[in-house]
């Protein structure tokens, strides 16, 4: 069973929203002849049902045009955390509408320079806005594309969008370092 429990209050003077997120659910474990070893190694029970607690009264204040940055070790539940805010965030007009990275939509077979802008000055303009600004790369195919340049060819048609409020997960981790920064 998976809880969620996200509060909302909008500041009168600003369009600040302050997010409170409480995420939990509850997990056990199948009995098997593992599952014992495991417990037995590590001292823990099988049999019992566990709550597991992503967040507890997790707060966060977002305005339009903030840039916000979550970091955390694996599995600590950021990607949780940013599903909830976009579903909150698209409910709210001020932001200008929500795109994810999974929203993005992407063809295989698609050329770089016809899957943005309105004609090609401006697909360039926003292709080298995320870093594929190399002339070749323009007449590329998404597939033909590495992982990172897949990643920001994602980013340049999110941009491309028209959405206020982009957000995506695990941003920079297809990247290399100097593009990252």
């Amino acid at each position: 069973m998976v809880k969620l429990r996200i509060s909302l209050t909008e500041d009168e003077k600003h369009s600040l929203l302050q997010l409170r997120v409480d995420k939990s659910f509850k997990t056990k474990s199948r009995i098997t002849k593992r599952t014992i070893e495991v417990a037995k190694a590590f001292g823990i029970g099988v049999d019992e049902e566990k709550v597991f607690h992503v967040f507890r009264d997790f707060e966060v204040e977002i305005e339009p045009g903030d840039i916000v940055y979550v970091t955390g070790e694996s599995g600590s539940g950021k990607s949780i955390l940013l599903k909830a805010v976009a579903r909150e965030l698209a409910k709210h007009p001020e932001f200008g509408g929500v795109i994810t990275d999974e929203d993005v939509e992407v063809k295989p077979r698609e050329i770089l320079i016809h899957g943005v802008g309105v004609d090609a000055a401006d697909a360039m303009r926003i292709l080298s806005h995320v870093g594929l600004n190399e002339a070749y790369l323009f007449l590329r195919r998404y597939r033909e594309l590495s992982d990172g340049q897949k990643y920001r060819y994602k980013l340049a048609k999110a941009f491309w969008s028209g959405k206020k409020t982009i957000i995506f997960d695990e941003f920079a981790s297809t990247l290399d370092r100097v593009t990252a920064r």
